[in-house]
């Protein structure tokens, strides 16, 4: 929810450096990420308990379920735009994605410009309950 006039942003990454960098990339931006988690369970989770604004997730994350997976779930609960970072630009893995209407659509490596476009791009999709 959003704090401050800072949106709150929740990362889902199972890398740790890349998560990092995201993250430095949208505090620089002014955006409160309010979690990082590494697994499409625990970001089922985290959307619940922190109700992001925004989610910002790879589509190949720990546990059984992929981010794909895991907005596709959220999407049915919350109305919480997701933009996907991922290195899979492979036309299979990009119309899965589509089925769960990403606001955005990285692939690794992306810059600073071209996500901060992305998570702006995202603000008109917010829908506070």
């Amino acid at each position: 929810m959003m704090t401050e006039n800072r949106y709150d942003v929740l990362i889902a990454e199972d890398e740790a450096v890349i998560a990092l960098e995201i993250k430095q990339v949208l505090s620089r931006n002014n955006y409160n990420v309010v979690g990082i988690v590494r697994s499409g369970e625990d970001l089922i989770k985290a959307s619940a308990e922190k109700n992001p604004d925004i989610i910002v997730s790879d589509i190949s994350l720990k546990g059984n379920l992929n981010g794909i997976d895991a907005a596709k779930a959220i999407h049915k609960l919350k109305d919480i735009p997701v933009i996907f970072v991922t290195g899979y630009g492979d036309m299979a893995t990009y119309l899965r994605a589509l089925k769960v209407s990403p606001i955005d659509y990285l692939l690794k490596p992306f810059s600073e410009r071209r996500l901060i476009n992305a998570v702006n791009g995202s603000i008109g999709h917010i829908h506070h309950s």
